[in-house]
Formats: structure tokens, sequence, C-alpha cells
């Protein structure tokens, strides 16, 4: 977890038993620790491994978002069954309101579409179905399927991020629902094969 110098503390969220980040309204992100950011989100490095996904939109407004709570709540809970995923381990609050999830950083990962190529493409077809079954056997359907959403390192470990309260399913999932799920994954296979491979 984070040391005690930092800035932020790290508590126990009272209505989900999951870590809660607290950062005051004043917070500075410092540059060299900015991992990622665009108009939307900024993903930023807290050590140990982990990092914040803050969307910006929660940050700066008075909106409330009870729904990534939930969200994260309900992925922590199906963690010890689920291996070939790490989910997001908790939420970022500030002014006692969620802005964001504590997340996975993976440093030496780059997108699924920078990495395929003619040697490793069924290896990775493989291994992204592999997670997919995981999740779906354990009551988690994840729609957000494209190149990006899966990281792969030089030994060809990949990860799934990205888990947005939009597109995540939980328990009522259908077999259409799969279907369609399953549906994506070779469409984005198609697309590599076709953009990447010649």
């Amino acid at each position: 977890m984070v040391n005690k110098e930092s800035v932020f503390i790290n508590k126990l969220h009272k209505s989900y038993d999951i870590d809660n980040y607290v950062i005051d309204k004043d917070f500075v992100f410092e540059e060299d620790k900015i991992f990622f950011e665009d108009n939307n989100t900024i993903i930023y490095d807290i050590g140990d491994g982990l990092g914040f996904k803050i969307e910006k939109s929660l940050f700066n407004k008075m909106r409330e978002s009870y729904n990534i709570e939930e969200m994260v709540y309900s992925l922590v809970l199906r963690q010890s069954s689920v291996n070939l995923t790490d989910f997001p381990v908790g939420v970022v609050s500030c002014k006692r309101r969620c802005i964001g999830q504590v997340i996975k950083l993976y440093k030496n990962y780059v997108p699924l579409y920078d990495f395929v190529n003619e040697d490793n493409i069924e290896l990775l077809y493989s291994k992204v179905l592999m997670i997919v079954d995981e999740l779906l056997d354990n009551g988690v359907l994840y729609l957000d399927i494209h190149e990006n959403n899966f990281l792969v390192d030089d030994n060809c470990d990949v990860k799934l991020i990205d888990f947005e309260c939009s597109c995540v399913i939980f328990d009522r999932i259908s077999a259409g629902d799969k279907i369609e799920c399953y549906d994506k994954i070779k469409k984005m296979f198609v697309r590599l094969k076709e953009k990447r491979i010649k």
C-alpha cells in the first residue's frame, strides 16, 4: 500500500468494504507521476504498482457518483476467484465524493494493437478468450472489448484494463450477451489481422 508520508490517506470506505484513498481538494498532480492523461481521465502513479484513475468531470464538479463504489465493491468481492484479471482495489474520494478508482498500473505493458504479430496472434487470441471465460464464469460481463483495453508484456502476459460502470454487467448475463461478447473478440482479432498482419 501507500506509505504514510503520502499526501493522501487510505481508509476503509464506510458504505462499502473497500479501500478509500482520500485526497484534498487542493491536491497537486506532480507531472512526473502522471501515467496517462486525456480530456476525460487522469491516471496518477501513487507507488507500489498502483494508480489513481480519476474522472475529471467528478473531480471538478459537484456531481455525485456512487455507481463507481458499487462497481468496485462488486469486483473486489470476486477477485479471490479471478486469477487472470486484476480488478480495481479501491476508490478515490475528494470532499466526501467518489471521483475515481485505485487501479493496478502495468508500466511494462503495451496495447494489444501494438504487440500483435503473425507469430503471436493465435496465442494472444487464446489468452483473451481465457480472460473473458473466467470473467463470465464469475458473473462479470465486460462490454468494452477493443484492442487498447488488453495490454501485453514481452512474455505475452495479457491484462484487461479500463473497468467503467457503463461497460460492466454483473450476474444477469444471458446466452445472447455471451454470444455478443465472443463476437466482439472475434471481430477485434479480425481487425488486428487486417491492420497489423499483412
